[in-house]
């Protein structure tokens, strides 16, 4: 009897400092959160035109060099993050693959569309094109692989 109360207050001991009250942390400057929330938008941008940059140049032919490519790429990017808000937001009722699933067929969908629109390529090339970018720039791509980077360097955005 008397060991288990001796391993009780030695626990108690150890975790009592784990317990205690956190301490308060104020809120970043406003430029550090300027920072936090541009950083992972242009690191998106920066990815994105690599991706998509390689498979048109050396797939399809098309040089991204050209004014169009940047701004086909800035359009994308940013009605992706549209859509993974949307998604996010809007996930109730949706299990984690649900969720996984519909988002990257938005995505797919958006770049498929917007390939056409912009490059009237054939429903090929669409295809390949939206399967790349829904593969390369889903949410969970960035949270398996940026987060962790973007957190070593403490960029990360304020929830």
């Amino acid at each position: 009897m008397k060991r288990g109360v001796l391993a009780f207050l030695m626990a108690l001991m150890i975790l009592k400092p784990c317990l205690a009250d956190p301490i308060p942390v104020p809120p970043p400057p406003k430029h550090v959160m300027f920072i936090q929330l541009i950083v992972p938008i242009l690191i998106n941008y920066l990815w994105n035109f690599l991706v998509l940059g390689t498979i048109f140049s050396l797939s399809f032919g098309i040089k991204v060099k050209n004014g169009k490519f940047p701004l086909f790429v800035l359009v994308l990017t940013l009605a992706g993050l549209v859509i993974e808000m949307v998604t996010f937001i809007l996930k109730i009722g949706l299990n984690f693959l649900g969720w996984v699933l519909v988002v990257g067929a938005c995505l797919f969908t958006l770049s498929f569309i917007l390939t056409k629109l912009f490059y009237r390529l054939p429903k090929q090339k669409c295809t390949i094109s939206g399967l790349a970018y829904a593969l390369a720039s889903h949410p969970v791509v960035g949270i398996t692989f940026v987060v962790p980077i973007l957190a070593k360097f403490s960029l990360m955005p304020p929830l």
